[in-house]
């Protein structure tokens, strides 16, 4: 249990919910009621599904794709759950591959709002690249 000088202060446990299973969480919650003062450090997450094709599917299971372009037709934020299907359009259907990832930075642009980086017609010429940036 501790020695004396320990029960005088209390502890603090800081945690990511997104590590814990609802049980987990429940039996912390029932500890620091007992034991400690916690302090959660967490946000509510959105779990977001989406369809994967196969050429990308892999990519992102090897790890050498790090990123994903979307239309912005929903709300996604950092630290949400992405969980991509792998769909085969050619019998469109779902593989049954799946994958979840937790979403890192997210930028949103109109195509205008490229412009005010380069030229429209640069765009439309050449078009856009995304980078994916690693640790070396």
């Amino acid at each position: 249990r501790g020695s004396a000088t320990d029960k005088l202060t209390p502890r603090v446990l800081a945690f990511d919910a997104l590590t814990f299973n609802p049980f987990d969480l429940y039996q912390l919650r029932l500890a620091s009621q007992r034991d400690f003062q916690y302090t959660e450090v967490y946000k509510a997450m959105n779990i977001i599904e989406k369809k994967c094709w196969p050429e990308y599917f892999e990519h992102i299971i090897d790890g050498s794709k790090t990123f994903d372009l979307r239309i912005d037709d929903f709300e996604i934020a950092e630290g949400d759950i992405l969980v991509l299907k792998e769909w085969d359009p050619k019998t469109n259907k779902y593989t049954g591959r799946e994958i979840n990832k937790k979403v890192g930075y997210v930028g949103k642009w109109k195509i205008n709002d490229l412009a005010d980086f380069w030229p429209k017609e640069d765009i439309e010429e050449k078009g856009i690249q995304v980078i994916s940036l690693k640790d070396q």
